[in-house]
């Protein structure tokens, strides 16, 4: 089954709720040390990525309190001229882009979303992506866990599982990177 021809996918009955969740934890400085996230980590690996691809406008899908754009100031060792943050569980980066960026970056979040959101999750990244689509999923259980005591990683899954979701929305234009390696 495919879903980039398809119609568009939908939240889960759930996603509001594990959003307010999220909200609850990012004001309880939940996302304060982003110096460990994948994002500072592949740093090196990202600027090449984004240096090759000629990427300009960036869209961070998930940004949470965006400490490595606003105080790290990431996107300038990246070349970036231009970027957006999203993410629904912190007030300030809350509302829905517009149109379409060069690339879009969601590294750290999809676990973080129910099961049956993933769909309207991906869908909603890939169409906001020019090409360039770069994702980085945590497979395994987090240190976090949410105020209702779960597991801050609602949607553990291993990699092939994925990267078969990645393969119902990729379009032929998209390049994507999982875990730093392009499909």
């Amino acid at each position: 089954m495919t879903l980039k021809d398809e119609q568009l996918a939908v939240p889960s009955e759930n996603f509001e709720y594990y959003i307010d969740q999220y909200k609850i934890k990012h004001n309880q400085g939940y996302a304060d040390n982003y110096h460990i996230s994948p994002t500072y980590t592949s740093n090196h690996i990202l600027k090449e990525q984004f240096a090759n691809h000629k990427i300009e406008t960036l869209l961070d899908y998930g940004v949470g309190q965006a400490t490595h754009f606003t105080q790290a100031k990431i996107h300038e060792d990246w070349g970036i001229s231009s970027w957006v943050g999203y993410d629904p569980a912190v007030e300030r980066f809350s509302t829905k882009p517009e149109g379409q960026f060069d690339a879009v970056l969601c590294y750290d979040v999809l676990e973080h979303i129910p099961e049956g959101s993933i769909d309207y999750v991906l869908q909603e990244i890939f169409n906001y992506s020019k090409e360039v689509v770069l994702l980085h999923v945590g497979m395994g259980p987090a240190q976090a866990k949410l105020p209702n005591g779960e597991n801050a990683h609602i949607t553990i899954k291993p990699r092939e599982w994925w990267l078969e979701k990645l393969k119902q929305h990729k379009k032929d234009h998209h390049v994507v990177y999982f875990h730093k390696f392009k499909l």
